[in-house]
């Protein structure tokens, strides 16, 4: 679980560009591969997934919500629950994980 935590720190502040869909649904499940990617680029094992994630709109292309990242796909290993923060304007977004 160690290296699931390093990941994380290194990418508190990650931001990554990528296409958006409209419905939040949609938005969900972009973040949650971008997420898992972003873990997985600096893990030669690339055993780290998202188990959950969701997201309620704060406002204009404003999201905020829970993140459920683990090392196991079904969520039975060990896993951490963290905010995050994703803004989306219809062709883009970025996200935030914190602590």
């Amino acid at each position: 679980m160690s290296k699931l935590k390093n990941f994380i720190l290194l990418i508190i502040v990650a931001l990554t560009v990528v296409a958006c869909g409209v419905s939040k649904e949609d938005i969900e499940q972009e973040v949650r591969m971008a997420v898992r990617e972003k873990l997985n680029e600096h893990n030669p094992d690339p055993a780290i997934w998202v188990t959950d994630i969701a997201l309620i709109e704060q406002g204009e292309n404003r999201y905020t919500g829970m993140i459920t990242i683990s090392d196991d796909i079904m969520g039975d290993g060990n896993s951490e629950t963290h905010s995050i923060t994703v803004l989306c304007d219809g062709e883009s977004f970025v996200w935030e994980i914190t602590e």
